[in-house]
Order: C-alpha cells, then structure tokens, then sequence
C-alpha cells in the first residue's frame, strides 16, 4: 500500500525533522505550491496522523485506516500537528505545474538551488 503512494511533508518543521535521518543519501527536494497542487489532486490526495513508515519499536498501528480522503478528513486537536503526511495515490504526472522550487540537500541539509536558477 505504500509503494503505490507519493509522500509529502506538510510543514517545514517536519521536514526539517526528517531531513538528517537519511544525510548519507543525496537528496533532492521538491517545494510545491500547495494552493495549485491541492486545486489539482485533492481526489487522489489522503491524509494520515502518523508517520506511516516510521520504524519506531512503539509505533501506532497501520492498516486501511490510515490514510484518510483529503475532504473527510478531520482534525482532533489545536494542540497537535492537523496531520502527519500527506500523500497522493497515483503518479503525480504534472509536478512541473505546481512546482516552485528544487534543491540538492546535502549532509541532511538544504544545500544548492537547482531551479530554478
């Protein structure tokens, strides 16, 4: 269920979190205009709470339940992040429509701009 899926971060603070696991791996960052992207995939768009390929050893459970549609999804608390991941369940064919930026992240860092340039 999840190779079939396209993952994103909804906010720098995740992301931010993210970035250092995987700093021996060369990575290439991909910042979306949401407002367009969500104009143009909100069909195929889900939502989950959790990290669903986190390792952790007291991880939430997964299943079916855990991506949600984006329009039936619903928010438990001010106090928590509205969602964990977003996540599209096709091919994102036209990702250069909706793109504003991408960088080359290096040692877990956003390291040179490669466009635009």
């Amino acid at each position: 269920m999840l190779n079939q899926r396209v993952f994103f971060w909804p906010t720098k603070k995740r992301l931010n979190a993210m970035l250092p696991t995987y700093h021996e791996e060369p990575q290439t960052l991909f910042i979306i205009n949401s407002q367009k992207f969500v104009k143009r995939h909100w069909r195929e768009m889900q939502l989950s709470r959790i990290n669903s390929g986190t390792i952790k050893y007291d991880a939430p459970k997964r299943g079916p339940d855990t991506f949600v549609d984006f329009f039936a999804y619903q928010y438990r608390s001010k106090n928590e992040d509205p969602f964990a991941e977003v996540t599209v369940r096709s091919r994102i064919r036209d990702i250069e429509e909706v793109l504003d930026e991408v960088w080359q992240v290096e040692n877990g860092r956003r390291g040179s701009r490669i466009w635009p340039r």
